[in-house]
């Protein structure tokens, strides 16, 4: 589980991460929740990840809780978090410009 927080509001980078992973099962369990399921392929027997987007005190803040249940890798460096993670930042940085 991954955890970073983030200046933007939280309505607006749910809708970052849904377009990140736009292409994949999307199941929205709440307001801030994410659900998002990977299909198997030839490397993979599959993964669920949970995304949850927490409020601060401050409107325009928000913390990332990433949470990634893999099944099986049949390589060692698929790495599905490391590549979100920098998913996100190109679209925060494309975001605010």
């Amino acid at each position: 589980m991954t955890q970073k927080e983030y200046k933007i509001a939280p309505n607006i980078l749910l809708d970052i991460c849904k377009s990140i992973y736009k292409f994949e099962e999307q199941k929205e369990d709440s307001s801030y929740n994410l659900t998002i399921t990977i299909s198997a392929s030839i490397n993979s027997w599959g993964e669920k990840i949970s995304i949850k987007i927490l409020p601060t005190d401050n409107e325009n803040k928000s913390t990332l809780i990433y949470k990634s249940e893999k099944k099986y890798n049949w390589t060692e460096n698929l790495d599905g978090e490391k590549e979100f993670f920098e998913k996100l930042e190109k679209q925060l940085k494309a975001h605010q410009s």
